[in-house]
């Protein structure tokens, strides 16, 4: 043990310390970007937390549908683009909600608030009509799944969901402004239209979802049809 700390200290001398890690979050409480420190629990990290859990997914499923069309059609993922796209603007929504709207001034006049503007939901609505013109209008509720693409994406629109409803706490406490919670909602209809986009790509048609009623009607109306037919 004598020696294997020698060398570990040895090691650790000369090498120069990463500023990956600060150890000043050791006991549950970090800083937001005016200064002030907040317990780990706290709304706004809880929200900071889903933002970044759904940017993860969104990368993940931006390599998952390059990968998927290049190994089934050996088409390019054109919206490569506009993942990465909207992967800075949830950034920049991290910097928003790390910066209250009621925050104290920050140290050494540091600017403690952040707008967001109303352009980048145009611009979600502008890419939602866009994709949404290539489709077959919906007649049913569809089943999330549409090849491993498409089903990525679905899950990018459950995050999406669930760092809205956070997102909404902080709205209503008045802390971050209300054009984000309309470009995380807007977003999660982006992720929609997207899976079904590359379904499409991919030639796999919409799962439409059947009620238990329904299929029940349905199966007795086959088994009718094909009685009628035996007789024929």
């Amino acid at each position: 043990n004598f020696w294997i700390k020698r060398s570990f200290r040895h090691f650790s001398m000369s090498i120069k310390k990463s500023g990956v890690y600060t150890r000043t979050g050791d006991k549950g409480k970090t800083s937001l970007y005016n200064g002030e420190r907040k317990p780990k629990t706290d709304k706004t990290f809880e929200t900071l937390g889903l933002i970044d859990e759904l940017n993860s997914q969104i990368g993940f499923a931006k390599e998952q549908c390059l990968v998927t069309l290049t190994n089934t059609t050996g088409e390019k993922f054109s919206e490569h683009g506009q993942l990465e796209h909207i992967q800075s603007r949830l950034m920049d929504i991290c910097s928003h909600v790390a910066t209250p709207r009621d925050s104290a001034k920050g140290e050494g006049d540091k600017k403690v608030y952040t707008t967001f503007d109303d352009d980048h939901i145009s611009q979600l609505e502008a890419w939602i009509d866009e994709h949404d013109s290539t489709l077959d209008p919906l007649k049913n509720f569809i089943i999330p799944g549409g090849g491993l693409g498409s089903a990525s994406l679905h899950l990018c629109r459950t995050s999406c969901r669930t760092a809205e409803r956070s997102m909404f706490h902080l709205i209503e406490d008045g802390k971050v402004d209300e054009n984000v919670g309309k470009y995380i909602n807007r977003l999660s209809d982006y992720f929609f239209v997207l899976s079904r986009v590359m379904s499409k790509k991919c030639g796999i048609q919409d799962s439409i979802y059947i009620s238990q009623k329904k299929k029940a009607f349905l199966e007795k109306e086959k088994e009718k049809k094909e009685k009628e037919e035996a007789k024929e």
